[in-house]
């Protein structure tokens, strides 16, 4: 988007050195320099969208957190009722666990809010 931005503004210069003051030459600088100035504003829109969602890496990320959370599911459900201290232990990885992923979408969160 920057290097379009770039190329508009540079036909925008040029259509104005070549037909100047003729008819119609000012209808299209214009339209070269509004789309010069709305490009970058476009491009970082869609930046901070794709870089707030992260489709690609986020799908496979969050199918194997799922699958860490159901191991670890798995592994409550079978401990030893009459350990508490293993059971303690391992409710503390779930939440140590959920804990770090929170960290990571804030952590995403503010890199996004960076751009807008």
């Amino acid at each position: 988007m920057f290097f379009l931005s770039v190329t508009f503004a540079l036909l925008h210069s040029l259509v104005d050195l070549v037909w100047n003051g003729q008819k119609g030459s000012r209808y299209i600088s214009t339209w070269l320099i509004l789309l010069a100035a709305c490009l970058p504003v476009i491009g970082g829109g869609v930046r901070t969208y794709r870089s707030a969602h992260e489709f690609a890496r986020s799908a496979s990320l969050f199918h194997a957190k799922h699958h860490n959370l159901e191991d670890l599911k798995k592994e409550l459900e079978h401990a030893d009722t009459n350990n508490p201290d293993a059971i303690m232990h391992l409710i503390w990885k779930c939440e140590d666990y959920l804990e770090r992923e929170h960290r990571e979408w804030l952590w995403l969160m503010i890199e996004a809010e960076w751009f807008g």
